[in-house]
């Protein structure tokens, strides 16, 4: 049953928490000039750590179904979204991925966003990226 493996690895991601939170603290009271720049990537990650630890809890101890919106897919790219079945052709997923990147990141134009998902869905067919 994977319940026992999940429970041991939320104990350590829970205590992992723990310590960054105690790290971002000390950082926060700190008068050195660097203190922010090491606290900053604490502050972006730990929220969404947190929501995976509260989304593996639902999913995996409470058998809960999560809606692919409350879904953190990514740490690193946090904004990353899951394109559900029947929304694009399977070997065309890596495209709308990239046109969303592209529109999002805003170091694409539009223009390249619509011309990728043009490939993907069609001339005929505009969707917003």
């Amino acid at each position: 049953m994977l319940q026992s493996p999940y429970c041991e690895l939320l104990g350590i991601a829970r205590a992992t928490v723990s310590q960054s939170h105690a790290v971002t603290e000390a950082l926060g009271e700190s008068p050195a000039a660097l203190a922010p720049r090491v606290r900053q990537p604490f502050d972006e990650l730990l929220p969404l750590v947190e929501q995976v630890i509260a989304q593996t809890e639902r999913w995996v101890l409470k058998g809960e179904s999560i809606p692919a919106a409350e879904k953190v897919v990514s740490l690193v790219e946090p904004h990353t979204q899951i394109i559900c079945r029947g929304k694009a052709p399977p070997h065309d997923t890596d495209l709308v991925v990239i046109a969303r990147k592209l529109h999002n990141r805003r170091r694409g134009s539009k223009r390249q966003a619509k011309l990728i998902f043009r490939q993907v869905y069609g001339k005929g067919v505009h969707h917003q990226a």
